[in-house]
């Protein structure tokens, strides 16, 4: 096919097309390793800055840890520092039970709080239009509240 599609031709016109499509499979095989090269390079670009970001990370971490070994260790030999740990621990066993006062809290923030909390969410939700009543089915953040226990930690 390609005889015949050349026979017609002179020397001159194909030289020309046999040089033209020598240099068209010399560009696109450059390009093509070329392309392969640069992807790699950024690869090995990428995972060489992720590395050095991992490390200093690392770094600051572990001087921000030796930090506060330093400063705890001088708090700990301060006699006033010392005396006030100690009162604190004295305070606190004195308390009564926390989570006595933990759920007394939550309970009067669900009878005090929650309901006009749910009012206003309901007049003022993104999801629904202004209104006095707020049907519970269309109304997602007072579906949230509404729950028993929804303030418990």
């Amino acid at each position: 096919m390609i005889k015949r599609f050349f026979k017609d031709f002179g020397i001159q016109s194909r030289l020309a097309a046999l040089v033209s499509a020598t240099t068209l499979a010399r560009m696109l095989l450059t390009g093509l390793l070329d392309f392969w090269a640069s992807t790699s390079s950024m690869q090995q670009a990428g995972y060489r800055q992720l590395t050095s970001f991992r490390n200093d990370r690392a770094e600051a971490i572990r001087e921000h840890l030796e930090q506060l070994g330093n400063h705890i260790m001088a708090t700990s030999e301060v006699q006033i520092a010392i005396d006030g740990l100690q009162a604190f621990a004295k305070a606190c066993n004195k308390l009564s039970d926390i989570d006595d006062n933990q759920k007394t809290l939550i309970s009067v923030y669900e009878s005090s709080l929650v309901p006009r909390l749910i009012k206003y969410l309901c007049a003022y939700s993104v999801d629904a239009a202004p209104r006095a009543v707020c049907p519970r089915q269309f109304c997602g953040p007072c579906d949230r509240l509404d729950r028993p226990g929804a303030l418990a930690v």
